[in-house]
């Protein structure tokens, strides 16, 4: 089942480049004290996808005034995509992991994501793959915070 999703995705990733524009992808500008709500703009072509076979996906939060965030192969924040972004989180007995715990403490963590404020213009192909790893982010104590991004473009959504 892995290994024929793996191609399939290998497939689509080529097909949403295959006579595309060319360029590459650009990160926008810092977050700059906005206050309006986040958007999420698909102008081009966006495939996101997340697979685990024998595998885990866990999101946890505990105590008071805790968060955890956690995104696989997903957009959050400001995010543009003018031309074609292929995403995707492949696993195989593999474990990803997210916590937050104790007071005033966050978590978050990105995998093939584009978080904050990001703009694509071009082409991007963005990809995690794991086979037999474990993939942690855990903020734990009081005012604590973590942070992590794999193969992700990241204008620093709430990581300051």
């Amino acid at each position: 089942m892995f290994k024929p999703f793996a191609l399939a995705l290998v497939l689509a990733s080529t097909a949403a480049f295959a006579g595309g524009p060319g360029g590459g992808h650009g990160g926008g500008g810092g977050g700059g004290g906005s206050t309006a709500a986040p958007q999420i703009i698909i102008n081009g072509t966006s495939i996101q996808a997340t697979a685990m076979a024998y595998g885990s996906i866990r999101n946890t939060s505990a105590d008071n005034q805790t968060e955890a965030n956690q995104f696989l192969a997903s957009n959050a924040g400001h995010v543009t995509v003018n031309g074609t972004s292929v995403q995707a989180v492949v696993g195989k007995h593999s474990s990803v992991s997210n916590r937050a715990q104790d007071n005033q403490t966050y978590a978050m963590q990105t995998l093939a994501s584009n978080v904050g404020d990001v703009v694509v213009n071009g082409n991007s192909l963005q990809v995690v793959a794991l086979k037999g790893m474990y993939v942690s982010n855990l903020a734990k104590g009081n005012q604590t915070k973590a942070v992590q991004g794999l193969s992700s473009n990241n204008a620093c959504f709430k990581c300051e």
